[in-house]
């Protein structure tokens, strides 16, 4: 889960304009997800056609390429550091962002960008908050739509977004009936993540399974750390799912397993995400 959010520390690479972009890259198919790749990925090339992965961030506001391909960025302009959701900082070298292309579509980013040690990038809120991007799970396809161009009922539950620095929506919890700050985050692989004290209570009120996962050394020398929860049914905004795996953190989000369920799409310019829930069969199946 190192990509689910960064957060610059020193270099102010972001920036705060969503104008949509002119240009729209053509469908792509969406890799394949499984228990070691529950990331969504896409292949990004340079202008001299060099070719890297980069994980789709919504919970990322600033796009980082991989130090695969930092020989062909010219003279470093600047460093800072970036922290991961998992609480580790990590050394990025900026650099002026070079032209990115999907396929034959050059990307919208901002005028800097990082680069660190990973073999993979990110592609952040910089360059996603240009488009009108449909994550169509049943298909496998990834699709690039004009914003605002779209007959929004048939897109399904329209969710607003407060904030395009991060993708969050203020919306009721998994397990908490109010409106909260939830971080709409495709960079990390589960269900969600709620804070210690809503999982704690709703440990006592649902039939949950804690998940022990093993963090450091071994079970003999250190107990495993209970951090993952097993709900066999949750409620959200009407709708029944099943199987929701959470874990025990901050911020309170949603993440790609989630949103899988549904097929997605985010109008970013118009600050807006709208769920199309296929049914419990078809969402169980495409859930990474």
């Amino acid at each position: 889960m190192a990509m689910a959010l960064l957060q610059p520390c020193s270099c102010a690479i972001f920036s705060p304009d969503s104008t949509p972009a002119s240009k729209l890259p053509a469908e792509v198919t969406m890799n394949k997800f499984s228990r070691f790749a529950p990331y969504l990925m896409v292949t990004l090339r340079l202008e001299n056609g060099t070719e890297f992965k980069c994980c789709v961030d919504t919970g990322s506001p600033s796009s980082v390429l991989p130090q695969s391909v930092e020989s062909l960025l010219g003279k470093r302009v600047g460093k800072s550091r970036v922290r991961t959701f998992d609480g580790d900082i990590q050394p990025e070298n900026i650099y002026a962002a070079p032209k990115i292309y999907l396929g034959d579509t050059q990307l919208m980013t901002g005028n800097r960008i990082g680069v660190w040690t990973n073999s993979e990038g990110v592609l952040g809120m910089d360059c996603l908050r240009h488009y009108c991007i449909q994550l169509d799970f049943q298909t496998r396809k990834i699709r690039f739509l004009k914003s605002g161009d779209t007959n929004a009922v048939a897109l399904g539950m329209a969710v607003p977004l407060t904030s395009l620095r991060y993708a969050y929506a203020r919306q009721d919890g998994f397990f908490e009936g109010k409106d909260l700050p939830l971080l709409i985050d495709t960079g990390h692989p589960l269900d969600g993540v709620m804070s210690l004290q809503l999982v704690q209570r709703a440990l006592l009120e649902q039939k949950a399974r804690p998940v022990p996962i093993k963090i450091f050394g071994d079970y003999k020398s250190k107990p495993p750390e209970i951090k993952l929860i097993s709900f066999p049914t949750c409620v959200w905004n009407g709708e029944t799912y099943t199987n929701i795996i959470i874990e025990a953190g901050r911020p309170n989000l949603i993440g790609l397993r989630f949103l899988a369920r549904h097929r997605v799409t985010f109008d970013f310019p118009r600050k807006v995400m709208y769920l199309k829930y296929p049914g419990r069969e078809e969402a169980a199946n495409n859930s990474p």
